[in-house]
């Protein structure tokens, strides 16, 4: 059955689904411009507990921060956020240095406390009810104890021996070397908020915190008495001292909120949560618990509601921040207890954590829009603080809007009562920037708002509201109005466990879906109770947008999240129904973007990969989850026809995708363990090697000199095994329009692979040593090794060595193979060969400029069979040099299936067969490219396939051809993204070609270099094209693909 009848039966088959009240129904469904109901999107991940998590990782902080500090020799500032990582930057360059990372689950957001050792030697973290112990300088997981409970507190002791933990009920002191408790402390029911655990000479002192109002002290005296027996607490009768306004006794007074020590100065700070007090003791250990500490100020600070406290490193300043209509920071010096500096925030921008860099320097993080900040002391007697910047970048803000077909975002963000807000409070305050076609994943350019909803906060009987009402918090509360009367017909209180206060929210036809600082994202039903919970966020989300049953979110940390909203007869009917997001968005400001399915397959720009990553949950006995980089598994899950196709709710996008990207992310990719690059003579360099696996076996290695691949070899599965052979089939067309390059093609034979046996033992390894030619001076050889199925590749390695070859002059050789005519007449082409000589001619005029030799060789009709196209390739590898130029030009009819191929002047198939005498593989010229030791290299192809399907074939054709030019580590020029076939006759000549002379033409020096370069000479391209007349630019767009080096082509 053709593709065009499977359509057919499938348009006939859509059936409604949408999210429907059981009280209103919907009257609008999702539909398009033209009116088509479409169906929902549906989920390709496997049901159950996610064994990833995809999360953008631009190497710097992402997601609301909750913790913050920096160690004890200044020299790094930890974080640790709600994108499930701790990150730990140069404290004097903000460059991130490490990442420790922990397997997650839906509820575990976050790390609720961390502490690191004063010999900065190793990190402890309280994540998912487990102590989590890190080597500090490597990242590597240690140990992973289960406590039962959320550890809200913990310190380490000064000289590193045991740790204190605090969680519901209990305080422990733990034994670091062993990582077991040997002592424990029920606090009788306190909540304790914050600790301390100091050695005050040759004894152990915690003291904590909590909201009943008290400052408890614990005297565990480890050394001494039975392991694990309980310890007594002390309730401190703070009284005495410079006590204030407040009297002699004060204990029950406010409730307590912070706690910072300052182990030299023997001094610890406390302060109150309800009023703008600090109290500060003096520690005496030679007294007994309940009277070691000694009151000696009271410091009363601008603003009331004091959230955080910290020492300067030295101990000679104290920061306080309070958090009200005044938020400030404010820093004392510990002698005088006089303010020497104040910084006034923005109204709600609080700094949620911040911390001391050095004893000049104060950093936050800001709590609502997640932004790092310095700050330096400015002159003595100014009371302020100078913004030294925010040297830690932080990902780009959006807010989204979405209508059905077109996803549209901006940057900017609206005001609402005083509140920091994004969607649902302003209909005019989003400024969008450009929007995405999902249908054809191509970016517009540009935005017309009238075509967006800006806010989605009325159906067509109700509006939503935020407060207020008599609570006492009105932002706590959701009105749902009746358009018609102006009555409010429900209250929504949302409480704690849910985020508290709401940031963005919508209205669907029977849900009101809230969004909140903290990234939580659920969904109250008509009669308040929470029905729908959405797990992806991370931090704020920023805006939210629905479309009938589509909901589209953003947040803080740059990413947006498109999910299914589920119809009330899938909704769990008596508890709360867990959703995943169905696809994320990647935008920057460059205008770029990727989307990933959530099974992993994805479309988008290359440039943005290295900042996207799955958090990989470790299985058992593994040391703990891993980041896989999504550039990692580009050669398989690179597929923008999956994605098109999922994005146009086509069911038949499953036949397209044989391997969800859980199913292999837990076969790991080996190490490159060894890379040695030693110049044996003059050009000449010898690579050592050695790759041990991991346990996922040994697949594919590939080697790179300066960015070009110069040699593979495969220990595992050959080829892409896990493509299914009657792949093509879904592409099956009869038809072919006429002047197009392309074949007719009916049955389809996919030519068979032999599969190797894949064996796989963790510590095995393979050894070898190459020979390559290199250029004089500084070369960079790279490896890379894939797992055993070449599903994914490990992690880059890299070496640099000098050569003593001498300078030589670069020559150009170029093989412009042109073919007009067929053994099939039935698939003659007009101008393929005329486009051959076109390029011969660009080469002979323009590169001749800059290089001192030229040889170009043209196959042409009868004389481009594939014999002779392959040792032609043979015969540049035998006469290039590393310095050289290499220019491969295409114009042909082509085919894509497994790989992409070249059909040569003597393929005679009348059915569109397989035929491998005159069928020229992308394996074989990838074989012969990296044979060629030119290290620029160029291959142009003006060739097309022969589907029909426009944007699901487009998507097919770009995930071969690019997958051809990463491997190669070549720059490509493609005549088209896919179906929409090379149009043979554009003005004289191919399109490309057309747009290749008027790109020469235009002198694109954008650097003012006085030269053009092959990338200068593809953007030009690219630029040339946005003038084509619209009704060839639905049949054809050419593809950039920089892979290569870039080089000069021209001198002005």
């Amino acid at each position: 059955m053709n593709m065009r009848r499977i359509f057919v039966l499938l348009a006939a088959s859509i059936v409604v689904s949408g999210c429907v009240s059981a009280r209103y129904p919907a009257k609008n469904p999702a539909v398009d411009y033209e009116g088509n109901i479409r169906k929902p999107f549906s989920s390709h991940r496997v049901p159950g507990e996610p064994r990833f998590h995809l999360k953008v990782d631009r190497g710097v902080l992402s997601g609301t921060v909750d913790e913050l500090l920096v160690t004890a020799s200044g020299k790094e500032i930890v974080t640790c956020s709600g994108d499930k990582t701790i990150r730990a930057f140069d404290s004097a360059t903000g460059r991130e240095k490490r990442k420790f990372l922990w397997n997650v689950t839906d509820d575990s957001g976050v790390c609720d406390s961390m502490a690191v050792s004063h010999d900065d030697a190793l990190l402890v973290a309280a994540v998912n009810k487990k102590l989590l112990f890190y080597d500090f300088g490597s990242g590597e997981l240690q140990a992973e104890v289960p406590v039962g409970a959320r550890v809200g507190a913990m310190d380490i002791s000064p000289d590193n021996a045991f740790l204190a933990t605090a969680r519901k009920g209990r305080i422990t002191l733990w034994d670091m070397a062993t990582r077991t408790p040997v002592r424990t402390m029920p606090t009788e029911g306190r909540d304790v908020v914050e600790l301390a655990l100091l050695k005050l000479d040759d004894r152990y002192v915690v003291f904590d915190v909590s909201l009943d109002e008290s400052i408890h002290v614990s005297d565990p005296d480890p050394l001494k008495g039975k392991a694990g027996g309980p310890l007594k607490s002390h309730e401190v009768p703070v009284t005495g001292g410079d006590s204030g306004i407040y009297g002699t006794d004060f204990r029950y007074f406010f409730e307590m909120c912070d706690i910072a020590s300052n182990p030299g100065n023997r001094e610890l700070a406390v302060s109150s949560r309800a009023n703008n007090v600090v109290w500060v003791f003096g520690l005496d250990p030679r007294r007994h618990a309940h009277g070691m500490l000694v009151l000696k100020k009271v410091i009363r600070t601008r603003t009331v509601n004091i959230a955080q406290l910290c020492y300067s490193p030295d101990g000679q300043f104290l920061a306080v921040e309070s958090w009200d209509d005044e938020m400030c920071a404010e820093v004392y010096e510990t002698g005088s207890y006089r303010r020497v500096a104040a910084l006034d925030l923005h109204r709600t921008q609080p700094l949620w954590p911040m911390a001391f860099i050095d004893s000049k320097t104060l950093a936050g993080i800001g709590h609502d829009d997640g932004t790092f900040h310095r700050w330096a002391f400015m002159e003595p007697g100014t009371e302020g603080l100078s913004t030294v910047g925010t040297d830690i970048p932080i990902a780009p803000k959006r807010s989204v809007s979405f209508n059905g077909n077109y996803l549209a975002w901006g940057t900017r963000c609206c005001k609402y009562d005083g509140g920091f807000s994004g969607d649902g409070f302003d209909e005019n305050c989003l400024d969008l920037e450009n929007a995405l076609d999902l249908n054809t994943l191509k970016l517009t350019g540009g935005v017309n708002p009238s075509d967006f909803s800006r806010v989605s906060v009325t159906n067509d009987r109700y509006r939503l509201e935020l407060g207020p009402t008599n609570s006492f918090n009105p932002d706590l509360i959701y009105r749902l109005k009746d358009k018609a009367s102006g009555r409010t017909v429900l209250y929504v209180d949302i409480p704690p466990e849910d985020g508290w206060v709401p940031h963005a929210f919508g209205l669907t036809e029977d849900l009101i879906v809230s969004g909140n600082r903290s990234g939580k994202l659920v969904a109250y039903d008509f009669e308040g109770k929470k029905s729908v919970n959405f797990v992806g966020h991370t931090s704020t989300v920023r805006s939210v947008s629905i479309s009938g049953s589509t909901l589209v979110t953003s947040d803080l940390s740059g990413e947006i999240l498109l999910w299914q909203i589920p119809p009330v007869d899938e909704r769990n009917p008596s508890g709360v129904t867990t959703v995943h997001p169905l696809f994320t968005f990647v935008v920057d400001e460059a205008g770029r973007y990727l989307v990933i399915a959530d099974d992993g397959y994805f479309a988008g720009s290359y440039a943005l990969l290295p900042k996207v990553w799955l958090h990989v949950n470790g299985e058992k006995g593994s040391g703990g989850a891993r980041w896989l980089g999504l550039n990692q598994v580009y050669d398989l899950f690179y597929r923008p026809d999956i994605v098109r196709g999922r994005l146009q709710r086509l069911d038949a996008m499953a036949e397209l995708a044989p391997v969800r990207i859980d199913e292999v992310i837990h076969c790991p990719p080996p190490e490159i363990t060894r890379l040695a690059v030693q110049e044996t003579s003059p050009g000449m360099m010898a690579v050592r090697y050695t790759v041990t696996d991991t346990g996922g076996g040994i697949g594919a290695i590939r080697f790179y000199i300066n960015g070009k691949l110069f040699h593979e070899e495969n220990h595992g599965e050959s080829g892409q095994g896990l493509q299914k052979d009657s792949l093509a089939q879904v592409f099956a067309t009869n038809e072919v329009p006429r002047r197009l390059r392309g074949l007719k093609r009916a049955g389809w034979q996919s030519p068979r692979r032999a599969r190797a046996r894949v064996s796989s033992r963790a510590g095995a390894e393979v050894s070898g040593m190459l020979s390559v030619k290199a250029t004089a001076g500084e070369n960079t050889v790279r490896a890379v090794a894939f797992n055993g199925k070449n599903t994914v590749q490990g992690v880059m390695t890299e070496k640099v060595a000098l050569s003593t070859a001498p300078p030589k002059k670069p020559t150009v050789y170029a093989l412009v193979v042109g073919i007009d005519t067929y053994l099939n007449k039935a698939l003659n082409l007009a101008n393929a060969v005329n486009d051959a000589e076109t390029v011969k001619g660009i080469v002979e005029e323009h590169l001749s400029r800059v290089y001192g030799g030229i040889e170009v060789v043209g196959l042409f009709n009868d004389d481009a069979t594939r014999a002779k196209i392959l040792a032609a390739l043979e015969n540049v590898k035998s006469e290039a040099d590393p310095e050289d130029v290499f220019l491969l030009f295409v114009a042909s009819h082509g085919e894509v299936a497994d790989q992409f191929y070249i059909i040569t002047h003597t393929y005679a198939g009348k059915n569109g067969g397989f035929d491998p005498g005159s069928w020229l593989p992308s394996s074989a010229l990838i074989s012969a490219l990296e044979e060629i030791p030119a290290q620029k290299q160029l291959v142009v192809f003006d060739t097309c396939h022969s589907g029909a399907l426009n944007d699901i074939m487009t998507g097919f054709y770009d995930a071969r051809i690019s997958s051809f030019t990463h491997k190669a580590g070549v720059t490509l020029f493609s005549s088209t993204q896919a179906a929409q076939q090379s149009v043979d006759n554009y003005r004289g000549s191919g399109l490309l070609v057309h747009l290749l002379k008027r790109s020469f033409q235009a002198e694109p020096d954008t650097d003012n270099s006085k030269r053009v370069s092959v990338y200068e000479i593809g953007d030009e391209v690219q630029r040339q094209f946005r003038n084509i007349d619209d009704t060839v630019k639905a049949i054809q767009q050419p593809s950039i693909s920089k892979f290569g080096i870039d080089f000069d082509v021209d001198r002005l």
